[in-house]
């Protein structure tokens, strides 16, 4: 849950501290509430924050830029959303097959330095190789306990390659150097349980930045079906698969708006509802829904002061503005699940297959991601895209403060022409920010 005061913080982010007026979420994440601008140094531009930008603090950042740059920026509540879901995968994934690799070639060089008599050469030297490579990647990792183990991986070489490993009072001991290797491989798995306790960290924190972004379109959902009489039913499934909308069995929906035949008691109890949605809109402050809740909090203002038994056209008028306006955030949930997070995910599993296959081989291109490689899910992202650009057509912009239709086709149509040349990470950046930022 994010609080609801605004206070002062003094964050480190790039090399810089930042003073910002924000709210605290309840697992420490920070959300500003005042836009402001980071001036630029050199020939490096200004910096851009608009209200309700998300900072989360990164301690590994801390720690080795000694608290400078302690804090990362995130666009929105979505894109906060994916980087745990990533960040998961990385140590899930990624992590786990390189400690596996690591322990695996440790294993290997103990068992020919226990076996030592009964090992082929070209088997011992093609073992110690790898375990030499293994020390050496090691010893530029990040990660203190990795840098350790392949310190120790060092160590379990003799001093000259060929000769048998020697202990401190110069005889032929590869029985040290196998007990050397194995603390090498303790180091390891004490990573893996540093890895352990980030994941249920991440995942915790990730679990909860979902849970906000659920409770925000519960908000909308229960606006829209209390004003929207066109809605039959609140418990729709088809609606609430269209839409990626939580379970909504077991809740009952709010008190449903009548306009046409109400009486001035009527209007009353519209009025206060009203009211009562004003606030919860207005407590939204993180993007990407900052505008539009800001937008639907004062229309709900304005509708407020209508309701009177003289003005039942007006209000209708006023509510139908209000449903306009939701549309457009429910376009938005439905482009950032059904495209972009679908997309995100794809790329960096298609990543990781490459870097998998590419492993030992010293191939060190950049990465290109090409339809070929996952033909039928790309298909299924370019017909999300087209339904999503069905989805706009079907939205108006009608009495709004801003026309919004025109600019979302155009830059769907973008989005559309990266797909089309085969550039993806591109479009996923295209939709996760341009299209975005133009509800």
């Amino acid at each position: 849950m994010l609080g609801i005061s605004d206070r002062w913080y003094t964050i480190g982010y790039r090399g810089n501290p930042l003073k910002i007026k924000a709210r605290c979420f309840k697992w420490g994440d920070l959300v500003t509430t005042q836009a402001f601008t980071l001036p630029g140094k050199g020939k490096q531009p200004a910096e851009e924050f608009p209200a309700g930008t998300i900072f989360r603090r990164n301690k590994w950042m801390g720690k080795k830029s000694e608290g400078a740059s302690e804090w990362m920026r995130y666009r929105n509540l979505y894109d906060l959303w994916r980087a745990g879901r990533h960040i998961e995968n990385r140590y899930d994934q990624d992590e786990r097959v390189e400690l596996d690799g690591f322990r695996e070639k440790a294993r290997a060089y103990v068992q020919v330095l226990i076996y030592l008599k009964n090992v082929k050469p070209e088997d011992k030297e093609k073992v110690v190789d790898e375990f030499v490579r293994a020390a050496e990647a090691l010893s530029h990792k990040q990660a203190g306990r990795k840098i350790v183990a392949g310190a120790r991986f060092m160590e379990a070489l003799p001093a000259k390659p060929g000769e048998v490993f020697r202990d401190a009072t110069g005889r032929k001991n590869p029985a040290a150097a196998a007990m050397i290797a194995g603390a090498g491989q303790g180091h390891l798995i004490e990573r893996w349980e540093d890895a352990e306790a980030i994941v249920a960290r991440t995942d915790l924190r990730t679990i909860e930045v979902f849970n906000a972004i659920q409770r925000h379109m519960l908000s909308y959902w229960n606006l829209w079906y209390a004003i929207n009489p066109k809605v039959r039913h609140y418990h729709d499934p088809k609606m609430s698969e269209l839409l990626y909308m939580p379970d909504l069995k077991g809740l009952n929906g709010p008190v449903r708006v009548s306009v046409r035949d109400a009486t001035a008691e009527q209007l009353e109890d519209v009025r206060r509802l009203l009211i009562q949605q004003r606030d919860v809109f207005s407590a939204i402050v993180e993007r990407p829904y900052y505008n539009n809740a800001a937008h639907t909090a004062l229309d709900l203002e304005a509708a407020s002061q209508l309701c009177d038994v003289d003005k039942k056209a007006a209000l209708a008028a006023a509510l139908e503005k209000v449903i306009n306006g939701i549309r457009w955030a429910f376009a938005q949930h439905v482009l950032q699940m059904s495209y972009v997070t679908p997309l995100a995910m794809l790329l960096e599993h298609l990543e990781r297959q490459k870097k998998i296959l590419r492993n030992g081989s010293g191939d060190e291109t950049p990465i290109v991601i090409k339809r070929s490689m996952a033909p039928h899910d790309f298909a299924q992202l370019e017909d999300a895209m087209q339904a999503f650009k069905e989805r706009v057509l079907k939205c108006s912009d009608e009495g709004l403060d801003r026309q919004l239709k025109n600019v979302t086709l155009a830059r769907v149509a973008m989005c559309q022409g990266l797909q089309d040349c085969d550039m993806w990470p591109q479009a996923k950046d295209h939709a996760a920010d341009k299209i975005s930022r133009a509800f």
